[in-house]
């Protein structure tokens, strides 16, 4: 493997004026810049990125935390951002959330570019340990949470209006009894689950609804369906409603509620969260709310790459839209 002191041998400069054009940190008259670059052209040489990373304090590596990377939604997120990051030189490293306090503490002391928080199992006092360390940290919440540290950026999904639209839509059809399926684990209030709180006030601002049932702990379409078939089975009613928190836990319902021998959706209707290829594919196709995924994870990268350049930045908010298919 060819060296910098192989590329200045070659080009007949000294080592420091290779790292000057590599770095681009001091003065190379044009004709040495045109034999370093031939010369690195010819040995094939490859900078050494980890060691120019620490020297300049930007590794130019972004953590992405998520619930579930397996996920169609955070997939998406996931792609959509590593394709911005590389726009940016930036690198994705992905991590399912692991709330154990030596992993977080070793995750912060890594010297990461920044970290993308799209979960809402992390705990509080993990986030501050970011940004005490001064890692930069843009964060998709649900909620503007004024518990969070001022110095995390929120992109913010406002489901206060979307769900009244919801709750709404499914009474007009007849749906009375609602289900609401949240990815938050059961006993465990997520500091940005601001999704189930709107639901709640929803379903209670609407006097048609005879009653809302929050299951808890719903974050694949497996813990949709074994829910629905062990917990309610043949006792689950006609003129049921389904809110999901994403789309594949959507299908879990709709194979569960096709399972029993219920129309959908005349006897029960499904929506799902997310906007993901699955609401397309369905059979029949899924309702789903749209919360600008593409967006979201450009912004994200974004947002983490000017705060590295000790940019002003601003939260982001953003207004999900129903779109109305066959399950509803």
């Amino acid at each position: 493997m060819a060296t910098r002191k192989d590329v200045a041998k070659l080009a007949g400069v000294s080592t420091a004026t290779v790292s000057y054009f590599i770095n681009d940190s001091g003065y190379v008259s044009q004709e040495k810049r045109q034999r370093i670059a031939k010369a690195i052209e010819e040995l094939d040489y490859q900078p050494n990125l980890i060691a120019k990373s620490l020297k300049v304090k930007d590794t130019k590596q972004i953590v992405f935390l998520c619930n579930e990377i397996c996920n169609p939604f955070h997939a998406r997120v996931a792609y959509r951002a590593t394709t911005e990051a590389y726009c940016r030189d930036y690198m994705i490293l992905f991590c399912n959330v692991i709330d154990d306090e030596k992993y977080i503490a070793r995750l912060c002391s890594y010297q990461v570019s920044g970290v993308f928080i799209a979960s809402n199992r992390l705990p509080l006092e993990a986030i501050k340990k970011m940004t005490a360390r001064r890692i930069p940290v843009v964060m998709l919440d649900e909620r503007l949470d004024p518990e969070i540290p001022e110095e995390v950026s929120r992109i913010i999904i406002d489901y206060s209006q979307i769900m009244r639209d919801v709750v709404r839509h499914m009474l007009s059809s007849g749906k009375r009894e609602l289900f609401y399926l949240s990815s938050n684990p059961a006993g465990h209030m997520g500091i940005n689950d601001g999704k189930t709180s709107a639901v709640v006030e929803a379903a209670k601002a609407e006097k048609g609804c005879t009653g809302l049932t929050v299951e808890r702990g719903m974050v694949s379409a497996l813990d949709a369906y074994h829910m629905i078939m062990e917990k309610y089975g043949s006792r689950l009613g006609k003129n049921t409603g389904f809110i999901c928190t994403n789309d594949d836990t959507a299908l879990g319902v709709m194979r569960a509620v096709n399972d029993l021998g219920l129309r959908i959706p005349e006897d029960a209707a499904v929506i799902g969260t997310g906007n993901t290829y699955l609401s397309e594919m369905s059979v029949p196709r899924l309702s789903t709310l749209d919360i600008q995924t593409d967006y979201i994870s450009q912004k994200a990268i974004q947002i983490l790459a000017d705060k590295n350049c000790r940019k002003e930045v601003q939260n982001i908010w953003i207004q999900p839209r129903m779109i109305r298919r066959e399950t509803s």
